[in-house]
């Protein structure tokens, strides 16, 4: 696995917990579960759509290599094979237009459910231990 990859997964999966871990702190003063989740969702969110804008502007800058001219269109000659298949990544990857709605979506199920999760233990675990 790359290590941004693996970067993508800690920052992704690990973005509630650290939030949960600094809360207290100086570093991150608040301990209302709520706004700690609020915090959660806005930080996955942002890294969500900004990893597909990161994305988006890479393909794009990868498409520009092959304009030779630096026109802003391709010309027969510059529509060689390489060149067709980075305007198809840049053309048909509808999960970059998407990653706003799906971003969203996927935010607030995780935190929401990840802090379903830490209220239970808290409640359960923890209490009766």
């Amino acid at each position: 696995m790359e290590i941004e990859g693996m970067l993508y997964f800690v920052v992704l999966f690990g973005a509630p917990a650290i939030v949960l871990a600094v809360s207290g702190t100086k570093l991150l003063p608040v301990k209302s579960k709520l706004k700690l989740a609020l915090i959660s969702f806005f930080i996955l969110y942002a890294f969500i759509v900004g990893s597909a804008q990161v994305a988006d502007y890479s393909i794009e800058q990868e498409l520009y290599t092959y304009d030779l001219d630096g026109d802003g269109s391709f010309s027969p000659e510059e529509m060689t094979p390489e060149a067709e298949v980075a305007m198809d990544r840049f053309s048909h990857d509808t999960g970059r237009t998407f990653a706003p709605i799906t971003g969203f979506i996927f935010s607030f199920i995780y935190v929401a459910l990840f802090y379903c999760i830490v209220n239970l233990v808290n409640k359960y675990v923890l209490k009766n231990t």
